[in-house]
């Protein structure tokens, strides 16, 4: 890690020293190799200064989408489980309508679903509502509900270096 932080300091020193050396109209003597150093050493802290930005406003961005993602899912699982039991109540108020009505000579209540005009009574309809919750139910723990763990990243800043090239 060191050697290449070493080679990566010793090429930008390098590449000062050629760009100053090919200016024209310049001579051995008046080239100053302590400044050249200087502006070499600046240079490498300064990129090392903008990494470390870009490393710390990663890091906050990524726990502000964790702590979104965390209050979004929350909202949806109590919205899921309020449509469930939701459901559930309509289908039970369905069965219990159908059974009071079994013995008295009403006509059951019906929905006409279509153009074909599909008659269902309300018994059948207390068991479509209990299957369409059940299903839903499942399709949200099949789908939305897993959780993935994530590996854990090596925020060093050798590794960020390591990473870019």
């Amino acid at each position: 890690m060191r050697g290449k932080s070493l080679c990566l300091g010793l090429l930008s020193v390098c590449t000062v020293l050629i760009a100053i050396c090919n200016q024209p109209g310049l001579t051995q003597g008046e080239i100053d190799f302590e400044q050249i150093a200087e502006e070499a050493i600046e240079e490498e802290a300064s990129d090392i200064e903008r990494r470390r930005e870009y490393i710390e406003w990663s890091l906050n961005h990524e726990k502000r989408v964790f702590n979104w993602h965390h209050f979004s899912s929350v909202f949806i699982f109590f919205v899921v489980h309020f449509i469930i039991l939701l459901g559930l109540y309509f289908s039970y108020i369905q069965f219990r309508y159908s059974i009071n009505n079994k013995g008295m000579d009403r006509t059951p209540s019906t929905m006409k679903v279509g153009h074909s005009e599909i008659e269902i009574s309300s018994s059948i309809i207390g068991l479509l509502i209990l299957v369409v919750s059940l299903a839903f139910f499942y399709l949200y723990l099949e789908n939305v509900y897993p959780v993935q763990i994530l590996p854990i990243r090596d925020i060093s800043l050798e590794a960020q270096v390591e990473a870019s090239e």
